[in-house]
């Protein structure tokens, strides 16, 4: 079990889409050329975010589950845990598909990208391999819906907002702190009889890209700039 995970507080999700470019921009992802609506997994779409007909929008990625099917499943061990996460071994992966097969939430894709050779699975790594003290999606929140920390200060948080969402006639579920499912992924989402998935609002790439130059602060210096320069790309 690790010691840390990510908590999405879907009341405070705008679905502007910050979080699915910042893990673009950082794991060199190509571009969406027609992104399905509701946004799907794939190969190039490790972080996405979708909106319901009631109004709420809601981030999700790998649950990185602490029993996690796809690392059971895995014949050559590419996937493995690393500091709690679930990541992955590209240079052991086969692409034979049991981990695309056995994920319950559809969250890890076998498939080839552009520009590589190899084919084979893909999903959030939590940038545990990186060096950063914070994963890039989480970083690049506007809002505060998705944060990453000590995960028993989380699941406290998430009790805490779930009564006092509950004590104004809101009803919010948390997910991946009991039961079959314990994850690194916390998530906060309102109690829904059936999900009816709606056409995300994460479709103005021009404000999205301005979110994630305005927050990485190397970039600071020279955003206006390049911010004019994606400008131009996208219109």
């Amino acid at each position: 079990m690790g010691e840390k995970a990510f908590f999405i507080d879907e009341k405070l999700c705008i679905a502007c889409g910050a979080c699915r470019t910042a893990c673009k921009l950082w794991n060199n992802l190509p571009k969406e050329a027609e992104p399905d609506y509701p946004h799907k997994f794939t190969v190039t779409l490790w972080s996405r975010v979708n909106s319901f007909e009631d109004g709420s929008a809601h981030h999700e990625k790998c649950r990185h589950c602490f029993d996690a099917k796809c690392v059971v499943s895995c014949p050559e061990n590419a996937l493995f845990y690393q500091d709690g996460f679930v990541v992955l071994n590209k240079d052991k992966c086969i692409a034979c598909g049991k981990c695309e097969n056995v994920c319950p939430f559809d969250c890890i894709k076998v498939g080839l990208v552009q520009g590589e050779t190899k084919k084979t699975a893909h999903k959030c790594h939590a940038c545990v391999i990186e060096s950063d003290s914070k994963p890039h999606c989480v970083l690049n929140c506007p809002t505060g819906a998705l944060s990453f920390g000590n995960r028993r200060r989380i699941i406290s948080k998430a009790l805490k907002l779930r009564s006092e969402y509950s004590a104004k006639g809101e009803e919010y579920v948390i997910e991946g702190i009991s039961g079959d499912f314990q994850m690194g992924a916390i998530t906060l989402k309102k109690k829904r009889d059936e999900k009816k998935l709606s056409f995300s609002s994460a479709g103005n790439e021009k404000f999205i890209y301005s979110l994630v130059l305005r927050s990485v602060p190397v970039l600071r210096p020279v955003r206006r700039h390049l911010y004019d320069f994606i400008s131009k790309m996208l219109s």
